[in-house]
């Protein structure tokens, strides 16, 4: 019996020993290293011996510099595929990694307990917060642990990869809240509105605009964010870095984590380049390499070789690059060329370095429609406004609202209109999904409050009612009886909207819709005097055709505040309409800022092609690129309704066609695959793998169906938002 446990017990040991040996996450944890005493924003102008140390052989930075890098860089996920260097790069960085830190806590083992030695100030006593640089130890910060890559768009989330000192930060929790799961992106100067500014002891610590969702950090941060993203990109393999990717292609999830979305983690290629140049790795940065070596064995092997990301892209190393192993150029900016962003379209700046050449280009949003003064009309380009018609109800007046008064009785709305004298006219309304919908003559009042009660204002006008009632104006001036309030009807919640000061035998006067028409009269609680009141928190500048609840009211808006794709102009947009393959090719020619004036002397062979119409040029621009061949009888099919499977196909070849696999199966699913005409296949495979296009149900493709205006602007907001366009 003894020398059977005694035989079982030398077998558990010897199998303890075994998976200490190959699975570092049973490995005893390291010892503290020495503090970090390096000095933070000092640039760091050559390499550690640590970092000497790790490259070598095939992972010499001359042969890894030797690798080809991506074919394709047109989305992240393509970059990663069949890219030697991103491969050794991961190899590396994984077969060196000997250790995981514990996530939480801070006992020996945990990130914390690491940090007081990592992410060192020059004292043990305590360490920098990430984002703002503030000690751990001030009063002002209390401790978060930040997942750089957010874990809600990656396949980890607190063991492995998000446990992993190279991108899990200490950082103040109220930053780390603010920040969520936000992209990176230009977010200071880029937008004219809607950017929050966050302080912490009276210093700038980010940018936030909810509406972009994009989060924009200090200058002296973006080189740190720019390598961790990189890592994390590579050593993990998440493919979603600065473009959206499909499920299908994202890996497996960790253990304990149950949500990827794929969503990109910075807004672009280019900002992500620009922010790792701009901030260069500092000394600090560079000894946290060595310090995080020795306690999980791998290093970042961009802090070490910036020049690495470029290469990893197939881009060209900028000659003013400053990194470890090269002194790089103080640029001398200067302004080559501006552009102010519009209503529709965006500004840029073209900077050029007189030094070494070097050209840059930062981009001013769209500033959007403004109306301060309420009439309805842009500030800005002048433009009529079209006010969003989806209302809710409040059943009360309150200050610096936007409200419609809506009888619900007559179902009709106060419009500007007058009927007869003393009258204003009715305005249809109606009720759909429990919001309010409103015709163009219906006034939207702003309500201003005064002594007693509220004005009524719509555009420069004031709701009065005459001294005795039995009368109702729009006056440019208000007076004693332009003060309105309410009171609640015993009735389903209604209300009464009273005037404060018109009387009539001692009774109190009060909004009515009677015979047709509002006038005001002595206040009764009946189906006559019952209004509902509707609020309108803020504008949609867009179409009456198209409204809030509208599958493609998003798209709609994103393609119009880009110029991409406009209504008419009769006001409407047409989302219903079919879109005419030259159109959609003008469109995509708009997309591109193509310069089509070099096409104008340009012939072409398409019999249908006229000379001098709106489309000829961005034809002839679509035939040079390759987008379009025309139809086998020699004609561009002008006039002709554009199909699904022609959208996906100009596309596809606007995007260099991007390889597909022969063997895809992303169309069985379709019960009409087979209607898939042969030079659209690949373009249909890509097209459904990226998410761009879906079925019109879950087993209905429909590729010859003539694709809509909704369809096209959802199909381009997509493609657009993940920077397929870029």
């Amino acid at each position: 019996m003894k020398k059977s446990i005694k035989t079982t017990l030398c077998i558990t040991i010897s199998l303890l020993i075994i998976i200490s040996a190959v699975s570092p996450a049973f490995a005893a944890a390291p010892a503290l290293p020495q503090v970090n005493t390096n000095a933070r924003h000092t640039v760091c102008t050559s390499l550690s011996e640590s970092a000497r140390n790790y490259y070598s052989g095939q992972y010499s930075y001359s042969n890894l510099s030797k690798l080809s890098g991506a074919a394709n860089s047109t989305d992240s996920y393509a970059a990663s595929q069949g890219n030697q260097l991103y491969n050794a790069l991961k190899t590396l960085m994984s077969s060196t990694q000997s250790y995981f830190p514990v996530y939480s806590g801070k006992n020996p083992g945990s990130l914390a307990y690491y940090w007081t030695s990592t992410d060192a100030v020059g004292s043990s006593d305590y360490y920098a917060m990430f984002y703002s640089d503030a000690p751990s130890n001030s009063t002002l910060v209390s401790l978060s642990r930040e997942h750089v890559w957010p874990k809600s768009m990656a396949s980890f989330y607190e063991k492995y990869g998000g446990a992993d000192l190279h991108h899990l930060r200490p950082v103040d929790n109220n930053i780390n809240s603010t920040r969520s799961d936000h992209p990176f992106g230009y977010v200071n100067k880029a937008f004219a509105s809607g950017t929050t500014v966050g302080t912490l002891d009276s210093v700038t610590v980010y940018w936030l605009n909810p509406k972009a969702d994009l989060f924009e950090v200090k200058d002296d941060i973006k080189g740190d964010i720019a390598r961790i993203l990189l890592y994390v990109y590579c050593r993990w393999g998440q493919p979603n870095l600065y473009s959206d990717v499909s499920s299908k292609y994202l890996p497996p999830l960790d253990s304990d984590d149950n949500k990827d979305s794929g969503a990109k983690v910075i807004e672009s290629l280019d900002t992500l380049l620009q922010w790792c140049e701009d901030d260069p790795v500092d000394t600090w940065e560079m000894r946290r390499n060595d310090l995080i070596e020795q306690v999980q064995g791998n290093r970042n092997v961009f802090i070490d070789y910036p020049e690495l990301a470029w290469l990893m892209f197939s881009l060209k190393v900028p000659a003013g690059l400053t990194s470890p192993t090269k002194t790089g150029c103080t640029h001398n900016w200067q302004i080559a060329a501006h552009t102010d962003a519009t209503c529709t379209s965006n500004g840029y700046d073209l900077k050029h370095c007189s030094k070494c050449g070097e050209d840059r280009k930062f981009i001013y949003h769209t500033v959007e429609h403004t109306d301060s003064d309420r009439n309805e009309y842009c500030d800005n380009c002048n433009k009529k406004l079209v006010l969003s018609t989806q209302m809710t109800k409040i059943n009360e007046l309150k200050d610096n609202t936007r409200i419609v008064l809506y009888h619900p009785y007559s179902k009709t709305s106060v419009s500007r209109n007058s009927c007869l004298y003393g009258k204003l006219a009715p305005s249809n309304s109606y009720i759909m999904n429990s919001k309010l919908d409103i015709a163009e003559d219906c006034c939207v009042f702003n309500v201003i409050a005064t002594e007693g009660g509220y004005y009524l204002k719509y555009k420069n006008l004031y709701l009065t009612s005459g001294a005795t009632g039995n009368s109702l104006f729009l006056t440019s001036t208000p007076n004693e009886y332009s003060v309105w309030y309410t009171q609640p009807s015993t009735y389903n919640s209604r209300c009464l909207i009273i005037n404060k000061n018109a009387v009539y035998n001692d009774k109190a006067q009060a909004l009515q819709y009677y015979n047709g028409n509002f006038t005001t009269y002595s206040v009764k609680d009946t189906s006559n005097f019952q209004f509902e009141i509707y609020e309108n928190d803020s504008y949609y500048f867009g179409y009456p055709d198209v409204h809030e609840n509208d599958w493609f009211f998003e798209a709609v808006k994103y393609c119009d505040v880009h110029n991409y794709i406009n209504g008419y102009s009769n006001g409407l947009f047409g989302p219903a309409d079919k879109l005419q393959r030259q159109d959609f090719v003008v469109i995509l020619a708009r997309i591109a800022n193509a310069d089509l004036t070099a096409y104008a002397k340009t012939a072409t062979s398409l019999k249908d092609v006229a000379d001098s119409k709106y489309y000829t040029n961005a034809v002839k621009w679509a035939v040079a690129k390759g987008i379009v061949k025309g139809y086998d009888n020699g004609k561009f099919g002008v006039g002709d309704t554009i199909t699904r499977e022609q959208i996906v196909t100009m596309l596809y070849r606007y995007l260099n066609s991007p390889a597909v696999s022969a063997d895809s199966k992303v169309l069985n699913g379709f019960a009409d695959r087979n209607r898939v005409s042969a030079f659209a296949k690949n373009a249909m495979i890509w097209a459904v793998e990226n998410g761009i296009i879906s079925g019109k149900n879950a087993s209905t493709l429909a590729p010859t169906d003539s694709a809509s205006r909704a369809e096209t602007v959802t199909i381009i907001m997509r493609m657009d938002k993940r920077g397929m366009f870029d």
